[in-house]
């Protein structure tokens, strides 16, 4: 079995869609092993947690955090078969002044469980809204 991991989002300024991007993305080493404890009951194996940062630098499975990050609890979770979708968004009042370069997915002991980068910054600031969701599913 593998996990991989699918990054669907919007950006929205004033109500108009500025851009729509799904890419797939890195899951950590340190997010495998957290993941694996959560299918055993651990508690601290469980994603909670959206990131954004501003390191342009691709990522790596040894990538623990990101860089200046804003982290929110995630807005809610469903499941498809074989996976987990995790919803989350950024408000305009959210984040404003930061060169988001990366989004990663984090446990609520602030393990970098997932991460991905665009392919130039977004600065936020109170005109954007950002929604997505981040799939994490199993395949053979």
């Amino acid at each position: 079995m593998m996990i991989q991991g699918c990054l669907h989002y919007r950006v929205w300024c004033h109500g108009w869609l500025l851009e729509e991007r799904q890419d797939r993305n890195l899951i950590t080493d340190a997010g495998l092993t957290t993941l694996a404890l959560g299918w055993a009951g651990d508690a601290d194996g469980v994603v909670t947690r959206m990131g954004f940062g501003s390191s342009p630098v691709d990522p790596t499975p040894d990538d623990a955090d990101l860089l200046t990050p804003f982290v929110k609890p995630l807005t809610g979770y469903g499941s498809n078969p074989g996976a987990v979708v995790l919803l989350w968004d950024l408000l305009p009042t959210e984040a404003n002044g930061l060169a988001i370069a990366e989004f990663g997915l984090f446990t609520e002991a602030g393990v970098l469980v997932a991460r991905r980068i665009r392919e130039s910054p977004l600065i936020k600031s109170s005109a954007l809204y950002l929604q997505g969701s981040w799939i994490l599913s199993l395949t053979r």
